[in-house]
């Protein structure tokens, strides 16, 4: 009995999901059904006034219709839900499409980003269930559903603007100011963002242009379409501005070609453009007011665009480059510490080493009298001068014990025990001349050579 139920279920299930929708022939699906070429995004304005295909599903009926073009087909996707219809076949004057999803969920991605990849299709991103979200989700044909994509990071989007790259595999879109309705958090800036579809990460470039971010609020109105064989989206918010802009190169052009302007642009009626696509360097789109679907195009180049002197957005600081910077700070802080350490501690040791002959000479003299080291430096010196010859200042720090001292500790010790010893000289012998005379050198005029006269020598012997 549960065998059967099951197999009635079953065949229940697939006579939905077949479910099979003619649609009069049109001249843009008998144009994008005929041709070969792959249309990964076709961007438009919601086009429920003269939908495709008639839904039978109330919520789902004035949801926005959007086309997609790959090698495996062509494919409606209903705004706002999982469905998606195929065609298959093309009968004298009527095209056949048929649901091929079996998704039963809907109302967490509206205004999503559909488009197609590597021929996948995606939806990316969208508006649902009190939350903006950047999700990355796929069709999986075999399972008739649709699955999320890990992604490094999410954020927020809708299809407002955006292109995709098929050379670079990247979709660059843009974050628009919102609330978010779970926490109240407020998010004011325009930025530029790319996603990376082959390693499945996002990378915030920077912040949009205030000029170019302005008229989205001015002109709610505007219609873009992206030109893969340009490089960029062409955007038109009214009549004296359009633009062209490319996202790698972060730069703006601006239509000067009037033909274009006037084709876009000529007219009152009120006329919205949608079914924006480009093939190679004709950008073909259908009218707003015209139940037909009939197919208009213009050919567009470089040469009808001239480039602005200011950037599509102000670059964000490479995260890599703030990193070695914050590592080489880092690196140079220890390195100047050490330094640092180092020096503080060659004073202490010296120091050290010069506080004990101080401390004898206090202890044991007075004061007046010479310690051991400074004896020996003036017996030293006596006998050198009584031979006609002069001490230098090698001698001195050879005398002193100083050779493997810094310069300035070699001048600093040098100067104290001669000043030391001529101040002990005078006041113990009450004499107002010097023991130990300085003589600056013939040879070079910057140093001095150090000499005892032999009065002095006889005061000190005696």
């Amino acid at each position: 009995m549960r065998l059967l139920i099951s197999v009635i279920l079953l065949l229940f299930t697939e006579e939905i999901n077949a479910q099979k929708l003619v649609i009069e022939d049109e001249n843009l699906l008998n144009f994008l059904s005929s041709k070969n070429y792959s249309v990964t995004s076709i961007t438009s304005n919601n086009n429920s006034k003269y939908p495709f295909l008639h839904i039978d599903n109330d919520y789902l009926r004035n949801n926005g219709q959007v086309l997609l073009k790959n090698s495996k087909g062509l494919f409606i996707l209903i705004d706002g839900s999982g469905r998606v219809y195929k065609n298959f076949t093309k009968d004298s004057n009527k095209i056949e499409f048929r649901r091929i999803d079996s998704t039963q969920f809907y109302g967490y991605n509206s205004a999503t980003i559909f488009f197609s990849y590597n021929d996948t299709l995606f939806s990316f991103g969208g508006n649902g269930f009190w939350r903006r979200n950047g999700q990355l989700r796929y069709y999986d044909e075999l399972s008739q559903e649709w699955n999320i994509e890990k992604i490094d990071k999410e954020i927020p989007t809708t299809d407002l603007i955006y292109f995709q790259d098929q050379k670079e595999k990247s979709i660059s879109y843009l974050k628009w100011p919102f609330i978010d309705e779970a926490t109240g958090t407020k998010f004011n800036n325009y930025i530029i963002i790319k996603l990376d579809l082959a390693k499945k990460q996002n990378k915030e470039l920077g912040f949009l242009n205030k000029g170019i971010s302005s008229l989205f609020l001015e002109n709610p109105n505007y219609f873009f379409v992206n030109i893969p064989d340009l490089n960029g989206t062409f955007i038109s918010f009214n009549r004296q501005n359009q633009y062209l802009i490319n996202y790698n190169a972060n730069e703006v052009y601006s239509l000067t070609n009037k033909n274009i302007n006037d084709f876009l642009h000529g007219n009152s009626n009120g006329m919205k453009i949608l079914n924006a696509f480009a093939i190679k360097d004709t950008v073909y789109f259908t009218k707003s007011n015209d139940s037909t679907y009939k197919l208009y195009s213009f050919p567009i180049s470089m040469k009808d665009f001239v480039k602005e002197p200011y950037p599509l957005y102000e670059p964000f600081e490479d995260e890599s480059k703030k990193t070695y910077l914050y590592i080489g700070g880092l690196f140079m802080l220890l390195i100047g510490g050490s330094v640092f350490f180092v020096k503080k501690r060659k004073q202490k040791t010296t120091s050290t080493s010069i506080e004990p002959t101080t401390t004898v000479f206090k202890k044991e003299d007075n004061g007046i009298d010479f310690n051991p080291l400074e004896l020996e430096l003036i017996t030293k010196m006596i006998e050198q001068s009584a031979r006609g010859n002069h001490f230098s200042v090698e001698d001195i720090n050879t005398s002193l014990g100083l050779n493997r001292k810094t310069l300035e500790i070699q001048k600093k010790i040098r100067t104290e025990t001669i000043n030391r010893i001529n101040h002990k000289f005078k006041i113990k012998y009450n004499l107002s001349i010097d023991l130990i005379e300085r003589i600056r050198s013939e040879e070079d005029r910057r140093y001095y050579k150090y000499m005892i006269s032999g009065e002095n020598s006889k005061v000190i012997k005696n």
